[in-house]
């Protein structure tokens, strides 16, 4: 369902250039926040550091201890600091996280919004849900981290070395910064020889998934054709293999730790311990600042802690950027269809929403129809048909406010209310209310709970959108009332209940148009023609306008129309 607020809010340019990923794909205030917290505790912790060796060589020196107090409380000051920093630090990286994900969420909820064309494909609905959660998860990892801890933790050799050379000796910074950069060349050619092993545990991954929900969605069948065992055995095999590719890249990431720690590691411990002992011998420092360095050293190996995190959040977090983008982001455009951008004029006769010289074009701007003339008004109930392919659904695209002509003109009633009731609408696995809740939309009111739970949907409102619906009978007498449990994708409804409810569902708002596609589609004709009686006797003030390759169903309470390559051509007025 989408509820057009605006042409301006919401139509979309058909020949606009996709976007990568049309959420915030830089660092958001949060992640800025995270990442500066974190630069904040190496800062303070290099110079704790640094304040400690003062501190312990001014307490054995001819200062006395009144200077090491001070001192002292400088090296506490920053140590607590740090504390602090890094608490805060997790807190905003972890918000900002949340917040990532649910601006991926809220897109492809958008984007779910309608019917889709050949040329404006969904995914398969496991491939969304997948979507949705694991990509959406590691998509907002990826980036949350990255501008947060990874990218501080990259940062940490530069800071340490600014510190080394301004507070002990610039010399030996130099020597550090040359060993710093060797270690990243050898952790980056490391990196590339195991890159293949990830790639062949995210395609098991990945199948193991695909074969595990089309099980479950296939469970009847399965069990009526009795392969439930041969499809066991191959969910089997798949689950071995993921298995397998799982310990492969363990075996892979251990021998990671173990070069790291054990050569690259160790190997800027002990250079920086041998350059410390090269500079106390030639008099340049003395032994604690030399102590101090073998100190820092340890922060300055900050990088090479998070490296295997990095490039494993990366390759992950890349894929799921990619593949959300695909479904996210918008088609390319042909330049041959140019469409204003300007917000539609309002009908001057009483029309709700007109096309003139209308021309339907897919999202990459292939043409579908032309002079198009469409006039909407209150009470009408129209039926659209046509072949596939002619740009039924686009049409009712164009009506709702997600698409642009490609040519003509559009006029729309200012604050126009539409609402689409998709081809075979989900049903969710919980109650009738629950279900009914979703129809309010993102803008529902949660000031009753809150929260925006379903607890909060008025009751009277539920019964009045089963009534128009003609469910409220059968929801209130056999199933029990709003809160009856409709299974696993409404399994307790009938297709024709199932249909109706996803009708009242549409019914939760205002609604001036309600655009159906294929409403009577998988139903028998006798369910069929009472869903489209319900339909055409909706209140009089909306209008109803159906698509559908059934027009025998609709034509004896609706205007049946035929949409062809040369325009809109009624066929029967009611």
């Amino acid at each position: 369902m989408h509820e057009s607020r605006s042409a301006a809010d919401v139509r979309r340019h058909p020949g606009a250039v996709r976007e990568a990923l049309p959420v915030a794909v830089g660092p958001s205030r949060l992640s800025r926040a995270g990442l500066a917290l974190s630069v904040a505790r190496t800062v303070l912790l290099a110079v704790g550091v640094v304040a400690l060796g003062r501190t312990l060589a001014t307490a054995f020196g001819p200062d006395g201890t009144a200077a090491a107090a001070h001192l002292f409380l400088v090296t506490a000051v920053a140590f607590a600091g740090v504390v602090i920093v890094q608490f805060l630090g997790e807190a905003a990286q972890d918000a900002a996280e949340r917040q990532l994900q649910t601006e991926v969420r809220e897109s492809l909820l958008r984007r779910l919004g309608g019917p889709a064309d050949a040329d404006d494909r969904l995914p398969a609905e496991g491939d969304f849900a997948d979507l949705a959660t694991a990509d959406a998860a590691k998509y907002a990892t990826y980036r949350a981290e990255f501008h947060g801890s990874i990218l501080a933790a990259l940062l940490s050799p530069v800071i340490v070395l600014v510190v080394i050379a301004l507070a002990v000796d610039p010399v030996l910074a130099g020597c550090l910064a040359a060993l710093v950069v060797l270690v990243t060349a050898a952790v980056g050619a490391f990196q590339r020889v195991t890159r293949k092993s990830m790639g062949g545990w995210r395609r098991r991954e990945a199948s193991l998934a695909v074969t595990f929900l089309q099980g479950l969605q296939g469970l009847r069948t399965l069990a009526l054709f009795g392969a439930g065992d041969r499809y066991l055995q191959r969910l089997a095999r798949s689950a071995e293999q993921q298995r397998t590719e799982v310990m492969r890249l363990l075996a892979v990431n251990q021998l990671l730790i173990l070069v790291l720690d054990g050569l690259f590691y160790a190997g800027v411990l002990a250079g920086s311990a041998l350059l410390a002992v090269w500079r106390l011998r030639s008099g340049a420092i003395d032994v604690t600042e030399a102590a101090v360095v073998v100190l820092l050293a340890v922060v300055m190996s900050a990088p090479l802690d998070v490296v295997g995190k990095f490039f494993y959040l990366r390759a992950q977090g890349q894929r799921a950027e990619g593949r959300l983008a695909r479904v996210i982001g918008v088609g390319g455009g042909d330049s041959r269809h140019e469409t204003a951008r300007r917000a539609p004029t309002a009908p001057s006769d009483g029309s709700l929403l007109r096309i003139e010289q209308g021309t339907l074009v897919t999202p990459d701007g292939r043409e579908l129809a032309q002079g198009l003339q469409v006039d909407i008004r209150c009470g009408d109930r129209r039926a659209i048909m046509g072949p596939s392919g002619v740009g039924k659904s686009t049409l009712l695209g164009v009506i709702a406010g997600r698409r642009e002509l490609g040519a003509g003109t559009l006029e729309r009633l200012p604050g126009l209310r539409t609402v689409e009731v998709v081809q075979n609408p989900v049903i969710l696995s919980g109650t009738v209310r629950e279900n009914l809740a979703l129809g309010l939309g993102p803008e529902a009111d949660q000031s009753a709970t809150g929260d925006g739970s379903s607890d909060a949907v008025d009751d009277a409102a539920c019964w009045r959108a089963l009534e128009l619906a003609g469910l409220s009978t059968t929801i209130g007498e056999r199933l029990g009332g709003l809160d009856a449990a409709l299974g696993e994708r409404g399994t307790g409804l009938s297709g024709g209940q199932r249909q109706r409810l996803a009708v009242a569902r549409a019914l939760m708002q205002p609604v001036d148009v309600l655009l159906l596609d294929e409403p009577t589609s998988g139903l028998d004709r006798q369910t069929g023609e009472r869903l489209v009686d319900t339909l055409a006797d909706l209140p009089e003030h909306m209008a109803v306008v159906c698509v559908t390759h059934d027009p025998a169903a609709f034509a004896r309470r609706m205007t049946t129309s035929r949409l062809t390559t040369d325009g809109l051509h009624d066929e029967r007025s009611r």
